[in-house]
């Protein structure tokens, strides 16, 4: 009963400091990709208004004896983007939290982080950045600021004078042409402490000016202030691709690229001070194969030697690399390391037989070996066995093996070492739901050790458990997902 009564008060307690927060404003909280993997959702399919990721430590399975470690709540609108989300401790204390907030052009208006302090253990606002827009929805100011403690973590943990905390704050205005294309932004940094006596406080102010053609594009950027005073140029061909870039200040350098009358790619190269620093071509052989060729030169200050790499590549007709040349030069001292790669394909040109040969040659020292990668394939294509061996004294020889059910969809995966060839050093076990191509149950066994991943049937991940850790009396981590519509 009192664990219940716990978590009831974790989901209703964020609902409550949303709405005295924000009031009548739209908040919202864009997720990344890697927040879509952590929760293993596909948006396109699984439509969820919340999501309690609630990680448990188990002791005994047998009698469910488990330890809240933490707990993750999200919220989410019907766009699936995140409204909210906050983390607690074992004992069910925030730690952090992030807010967005949305005008009703989906512009943003406001972010704002939360974190709790080490030493106080109160809950402060970290970070925040508030935005303005012009009637184009371009931003005109942007403001920052940040108050992380940058200390060492002993002296954090110190008990704290009031005001006792870093901050960082930034402002951004920005001045458009036509109310589209920025012409002028000046950005103010202030740089501050409230610690008495730290002469590290800083006020800086740099200003960026932009022109553009009569086709919208850059063609000269300059910066004023700040740590640095550079400017930039841009030309571009009638195809619009860019074919020369400069920049200009303490160390000076320009771009050049080359294209075909159709548009297409041919060559860049770089310079700085005057000096080639790198270069990139793409042309053809006698053979009429695709070629490559890449220069990188790298040269310290009065350093009597040059340093330098230049590779040649070489394609197939079915774009593999079937020939690399790198040629080094180093204090002096060539060294040419070269790789040549010899395929046999099947009538869908899938690569049955790589044969790799390696050779480096240089002062006083050489090598050679081959590597040798295996493959095969079931009637519908798919892969079902693949193997290295090979390589050298250092090289890392093994197989691996794919089954497959009647869609196509991998349901065992095993890789074998070198060492023992008969048994597994990791498989992977994958069962689906009937009728799709939607998981629901993953086991994985690496070096004996098991563990499992389940799903409901719109692919949302819904537990996870881990392999004992013997380190903690073979205790399992459980983490569990609940959703809400």
């Amino acid at each position: 009963m009192k664990r219940t009564t716990l978590c009831i008060l974790l989901v209703v307690l964020p609902m409550v400091v949303m709405a005295q927060y924000y009031g009548r404003h739209r908040v919202r909280w864009r997720p990344t990709l890697a927040d879509y993997d952590e929760f293993k959702c596909d948006s396109s399919k699984a439509k969820f208004g919340s999501v309690n990721k609630c990680v448990y430590l188990v002791k005994d399975s047998i009698l469910h004896t488990r330890k809240l470690v933490s707990k993750l709540i999200a919220r989410f609108d019907t766009n699936q983007e995140n409204i909210f989300e906050m983390s607690a401790d074992s004992n069910l204390h925030v730690t952090d939290s992030i807010r967005h907030v949305y005008d009703g052009k989906d512009n943003l208006l406001r972010v704002s982080s939360y974190a709790l302090d080490d030493s106080t253990h109160l809950m402060y606002k970290s970070n925040e950045e508030v935005k303005q827009y012009n009637s184009r929805y371009k931003v005109i100011k942007d403001s920052e600021y940040s108050a992380d403690d940058f200390r060492p973590y002993e002296l954090r943990m110190k008990k704290k004078e009031k005001g006792d905390k870093r901050t960082r704050k930034r402002v951004s205005c920005l001045t458009y042409q036509n109310d589209t294309n920025e012409i002028k932004s000046i950005i103010i940094t202030v740089n501050g402490t409230l610690l008495a006596g730290d002469d590290r406080d800083s006020y800086d102010t740099t200003i960026y000016i932009t022109k553009y053609d009569d086709k919208g594009r850059v063609v000269y950027t300059e910066e004023l202030g700040g740590w640095s005073h550079y400017r930039q140029y841009h030309k571009y061909d009638s195809w619009g691709n860019s074919i020369f870039y400069a920049m200009v200040g303490t160390d000076s350098s320009y771009t050049k690229d080359v294209y075909d009358n159709r548009g297409y790619f041919i060559e860049t190269s770089r310079y700085t001070n005057g000096h080639l620093e790198f270069m990139d071509s793409l042309g053809r052989n006698a053979e009429g194969l695709r070629t490559e060729t890449e220069e990188e030169v790298t040269s310290e200050v009065g350093a009597a030697c040059t340093n330098s790499t230049v590779t040649v590549k070489i394609y197939d007709k079915s774009h593999r690399v079937i020939s690399n040349t790198a040629t080094k030069m180093e204090d002096g001292v060539s060294e040419v390391i070269t790789t040549i790669d010899k395929y046999t394909t099947d009538n869908r040109d899938n690569v049955l037989l790589d044969s790799t040969f390696f050779t480096k040659e240089g002062f006083l020292h050489s090598m050679t070996s081959e590597e040798v990668y295996q493959y095969k394939y079931d009637e519908k294509g798919n892969k079902i066995w693949y193997s290295v061996i090979g390589g050298g004294t250092y090289s890392n020889n093994f197989s691996e093996i794919w089954k497959y059910d009647e869609l196509r969809n991998v349901i065992y995966n095993a890789r074998y070492s070198s060492c023992v060839p008969d048994k597994p050093e990791k498989e992977t076990i994958n069962t689906y739901y009937p009728g799709g191509g939607v998981l629901k149950e993953i086991i994985e066994i690496n070096e004996g050790k098991k563990s499992y991943t389940y799903y409901d049937e719109e692919g949302k991940i819904i537990k996870e458990l881990s392999p004992p850790d013997e380190d903690n009396d073979n205790a399992i981590t459980e983490t569990d997902y609940t959703y809400t519509k």
